[in-house]
């Protein structure tokens, strides 16, 4: 189900920066994950989702309640241990991630990145996507970009510290 989720539409992330986003953005496999900013209401949250054509979300349970009952919810309150996955009309479910001990996520420092999106973003009533090697660049100073892309993203993809 999460996986025909990815399969019919775009992921979302409706966390803070953090290592409940690193596991969102990981659980992706390789969809471009439309962030969303958890400080917007509901009405705007649908808005971005219906333009994004997002089919998925992650997010924790402080948020889920701003989340349309049609979508899926992963709520990651508990990574690296568990989640819970909320489908549209079915009970949540629990799965046990497998991983009892922290994260460990180590990006390249001699990469230049693909071509291929890994991001949206909402900016405006635009969607924007940002490919991997847009995010690995130096070159977005000046531009409008979502904040995890500075303070989480392009250090985790260059292997530094965030």
């Amino acid at each position: 189900s999460l996986v025909r989720s990815l399969a019919s539409g775009s992921p979302a992330i409706l966390l803070p920066h953090g290592s409940a986003f690193v596991s969102a953005f990981g659980a992706c496999d390789g969809h471009a994950a439309l962030v969303l900013d958890p400080a917007h209401d509901a009405p705007t949250i649908r808005s971005q989702l219906d333009l994004a054509s997002a089919s998925v979300v992650f997010t924790q349970t402080e948020f889920a309640h701003r989340i349309p009952s049609d979508r899926l919810i992963v709520l990651l309150d508990h990574v690296p241990r568990e989640a819970q996955v909320r489908l549209p009309g079915a009970l949540p479910r629990r799965v046990d991630l497998g991983s009892h001990v922290g994260l460990a996520v180590e990006g390249e420092r001699d990469a230049d990145g693909s071509e291929a999106s890994v991001l949206m973003w909402v900016d405006g009533t635009m969607l924007r996507r940002l490919s991997h090697r847009h995010v690995m660049s130096s070159d977005t100073i000046g531009e409008r970009l979502p904040a995890v892309v500075d303070d989480l993203l392009r250090p985790l993809l260059r292997g530094e510290s965030c």
